[in-house]
Order: C-alpha cells, then sequence, then structure tokens
C-alpha cells in the first residue's frame, strides 16, 4: 500500500514538475508608451518654450508641457492610442497635428511651426 502512494505521490509530482517546465512564462501586459520629439521653425531651428499638449482621442485625457532649451519634449508613461499633438509658442501659428498613434514604445514625433502674428492661433 506504501508503494501504491509512493508511486501516485511521484507520478503527481512529475506532473507539476512538467506542467512548470512546459508552461510559457507569462508577460506583464504594457499600456503604456511614451511621445518626444523637436519643436523647430521653417528655418529647422529649435522653439524653447513652446507649449506642447497631447490629447488621448479615444478618452478624452489631457497631457501637457513645454520644450526645453533645444526645442525638444517629452510625454512618459502615456497611454497608447491616438492622440491629437497641439503646438503653441509665441509669435507663431498654433500648430494642430491629428491621429497621432502612440504604441508601447517610445514614439518619436517632430513639429515645425510657421511663423505668423501674435494674435494668430
Amino acid at each position: 500500500m506504501q508503494s501504491r502512494l509512493h508511486q501516485i505521490g511521484a507520478l503527481f509530482l512529475g506532473v507539476v514538475l512538467a506542467m512548470g517546465v512546459l508552461t510559457p512564462p507569462s508577460t506583464a501586459q504594457v499600456l503604456y508608451g511614451s511621445l518626444t520629439g523637436v519643436v523647430t521653425d521653417q528655418t529647422g531651428a529649435t522653439v524653447p518654450g513652446a507649449e506642447v499638449t497631447a490629447t488621448n482621442t479615444l478618452t478624452g485625457r489631457v497631457a501637457t508641457t513645454s520644450t526645453d532649451a533645444e526645442g525638444r519634449y517629452s510625454f512618459v508613461n502615456i497611454q497608447a492610442g491616438l492622440y491629437d499633438i497641439k503646438v503653441a509658442a509665441d509669435g507663431f501659428r498654433t500648430l494642430t497635428q491629428t491621429g497621432t498613434t502612440v504604441s508601447v514604445s517610445k514614439w518619436r514625433v517632430d513639429l515645425s511651426l510657421e511663423l505668423g502674428q501674435v494674435t494668430e492661433s
């Protein structure tokens, strides 16, 4: 009887170990990505201090940042999806780019502003 229990126990242990070895490892579901880029003018010069707004078209969630001294902007850990990106800076026309896809990895969108009237948007 005891031998039979050892056989059943060994079989059970073998099945459990096999399941652990044969089961693929689980991966975490990633829902966030990054959106980065550089804002320049028509001549290619960078535009520091521009306000960049990214709006998720599905959720309506809005994220805002400003470009640094080299015209760079960055949104980290934003939900993957479609975004409308708006850039505004003094002396330039406001630029809106629609339908930008942000995936679960980094996404780069460089934007170029046109000179405009201060009151023009």
